[in-house]
């Protein structure tokens, strides 16, 4: 399998879980979540209730995906290649 592949299997969903724990902890309705991060509602809930997501990120990995959502504005939606760099990082810890 491909690192890409075993990335988007394994490190982005764990990304997604902090994406969305971050972002309901900041009060926002789960439907606005999975509209942000392009999920559905369902995933959301599964995010929530840990049923994905299961790579364990380290506090500095959980602390640059809270920055990316800091300057996020109602109507926003998330950089795109912030997301990828976080996900590089997690995959030379995680694959090396």
């Amino acid at each position: 399998m491909l690192r890409c592949e075993l990335s988007a299997k394994r490190i982005l969903p764990a990304v997604r879980r902090e994406l969305v724990r971050a972002l309901v902890g900041r009060g926002m309705k789960q439907n606005r979540v999975a509209e942000v991060l392009g999920i559905t509602p369902a995933a959301v809930t599964q995010y929530l209730k840990g049923k994905r997501g299961r790579v364990e990120l380290t506090e500095d990995e959980i602390g640059l995906i809270k920055e990316i959502l800091s300057p996020l504005k109602e109507g926003e939606h998330l950089d795109d290649e912030k997301v990828c760099e976080i996900c590089r990082k997690i995959q030379e810890r995680v694959f090396n």
